[in-house]
């Protein structure tokens, strides 16, 4: 498992005409990414297998893949190793990226580590049509090694008349003649058994084998039924102690749950009725308030009429008021006729009492 990288500059494995540049995303995604892009030189299609690690201290629930970027290639395993694997046409270019549920920022640095090519394989439509003994480690265990080797010899389809158990397999090739014993079946199920336990075994081997021996289950596909069989393990072990749970404390508080749910019911029917009434009053309050816009509408066409009529009369008063002004100005003249009549009958008085 490599380091994180404390830059964040762009990293690039090559391998058999494969290169892989791991890179950080910050501006693209909602969360910090990583993304790797796989490109071809190569003049043939080849299945690439790309491992990475979930650093320590983090789970598999630290990472998450995109639909839209070949999620349905990754495969996520419990040792905390995730690999990408997909054939790549040449000179395609495939990017790929998986995001990071972390809290810090600073903590993007433990997920920069190298990636690896782990495997360039040749795509080929049928895997199982080369000599497949060659792919082999010549240190591998003498007893598988002849075993794949003599498959090459081998019609395709199983006598269905063969006995059950086959006394020796003899070695097509003579220098393994002379330094391989008889391999009985028990012992070449068992070699089998621990080379695909030791993990060792490449993908291609896998992938062989799983035809020679009718499997049809590519590495990705029995990672996945691992991946499957780990998570039941795990709901079983979560569903023990519910159901432990639900033994002690179950009933007691399934009765609790029906005397909440009856109040529940009780209060909802008491709302029922409280709207019901709302709705009533709201009814009623409708019609009362229909007959008083109507009264008030009637006052409101008698207050019109009377201002038209004060209207009217103050028009009247404007006219009296002029018409008393014109008699106070016959008055004043009155009066002063008046006076001066007065103090002519004066002297008029005078004059006759001085001629007596």
């Amino acid at each position: 498992m490599s380091e994180g990288n404390q830059s964040n500059e762009p990293i690039t494995v090559d391998r058999d005409g494969i290169s892989v540049t791991k890179s950080l995303v910050v501006d693209e995604f909602p969360v910090p990414t990583i993304e790797l892009v796989l490109h071809s030189s190569r003049e043939t299609a080849a299945t690439v297998l790309v491992r990475e690690y979930v650093p320590d201290g983090y789970s598999l629930e630290s990472i998450g893949f995109h639909a839209d970027y070949e999620s349905e290639h990754w495969t996520a395993y419990q040792d905390s190793r995730i690999e990408f694997e997909r054939t790549v046409e040449p000179e395609e270019t495939v990017r790929t990226i998986y995001g990071l549920r972390i809290t810090d920022d600073t903590e993007v640095q433990e997920f920069l580590g190298d990636p690896e090519i782990v495997s360039v394989q040749e795509f080929m439509d049928s895997p199982a049509t080369g000599k497949v003994g060659e792919l082999f480690d010549p240190d591998r265990n003498d007893a598988l090694r002849s075993l794949i080797s003599s498959s090459d010899e081998q019609s395709g389809e199983p006598d269905p008349e063969a006995p059950e158990t086959a006394e020796s397999i003899e070695p097509t090739d003579t220098t393994t003649a002379e330094s391989s014993p008889p391999v009985t079946e028990g012992l070449v199920a068992e070699a089998l058994a621990e080379e695909l336990a030791s993990e060792e075994v490449s993908a291609e081997i896998r992938e062989i084998l799983s035809t020679e021996l009718g499997l049809d289950l590519s590495n990705s596909s029995e990672a996945q039924l691992r991946h499957l069989q780990t998570r039941t393990e795990d709901l079983f072990a979560y569903t023990e102690p519910v159901m432990a749970f639900l033994d002690d404390d179950g009933p007691d508080r399934l009765k609790e749950l029906e005397v909440t749910v009856l109040e529940l019911d009780e209060s909802v029917e008491q709302l029922t009725s409280r709207v019901d009434q709302l709705a009533d009053d709201l009814d009623s309050v409708d019609v009362d308030l229909a007959g008083e816009f109507g009264t008030l509408e009637g006052e409101v066409e008698s207050l019109s009429t009377q201002l038209e009529s004060i209207s009217g009369t103050a028009d009247q008063l404007d006219d009296l008021e002029e018409e008393l002004a014109a008699l106070a100005t016959q008055l004043e003249s009155a009066s002063d006729s008046i006076d001066e009549l007065t103090a002519w009958r004066d002297q008029l008085g005078e004059m006759f009492q001085g001629s007596d």
